[in-house]
């Protein structure tokens, strides 16, 4: 009985040294920021009074966006700064062009503009920084951007023109190192 009991007690401490020293590393490392932007274009393209959808949604990894940045990935939490440097707007877009219903979806978070003008492609206002928030912590947790657009140009966009949707989060950036 003794044996047995010993034999036990042997197997126990055995598993508790093994299972001890399978330890996660994350205890040992400490807790770093990086203040940044980190931003993505998304082109935009179409022809006159025809409602384009991007079916094949955009796909950016937050890694991507912060490339040449020094962190050590992955990002673990984030804090948007919702100042200068977090942007929404449409760049390129020529005099008397317009979207119209323009919609934009960024990780399940959807939001419809019934006309973005030349005059006026700052979608980025007051009204957008809860959006901007709930997709910036979607950003994070997912590590990365789903996006999709879909609009109705008023003149026809081609890839010459340049025309495109910046999105920029300017935040703070924790990681472990």
């Amino acid at each position: 009985m003794k044996r047995t009991q010993n034999f036990y007690l042997t197997i126990i401490a055995l598993l508790t040294i093994v299972f001890s020293s399978c330890g996660s590393d994350d205890d040992n490392r400490s807790s770093y920021t990086l203040t940044s932007i980190c931003e993505t274009k998304v082109p935009i393209k179409g022809y006159a009074d025809q409602t384009v959808v991007a079916t094949d949604p955009t796909v950016v990894l937050l890694d991507d966006m912060l490339k040449g940045k020094d962190y050590v990935k992955p990002i673990i939490k984030g804090e948007l700064f919702a100042t200068s440097g977090t942007a929404l707007e449409i760049v390129g877009l020529k005099e008397g062009v317009s979207l119209k219903s323009f919609k934009i979806t960024i990780n399940d978070v959807s939001k419809t503009f019934t006309e973005v003008k030349s005059s006026d492609p700052n979608l980025y206002t007051t009204e957008m920084i809860s959006f901007m928030q709930e997709t910036f912590a979607r950003m994070i947790t997912r590590q990365k951007l789903v996006i999709s657009i879909s609009f109705t140009p008023t003149q026809t966009i081609t890839e010459a023109d340049n025309v495109y949707l910046k999105i920029a989060y300017n935040g703070r950036f924790t990681y472990l190192k």
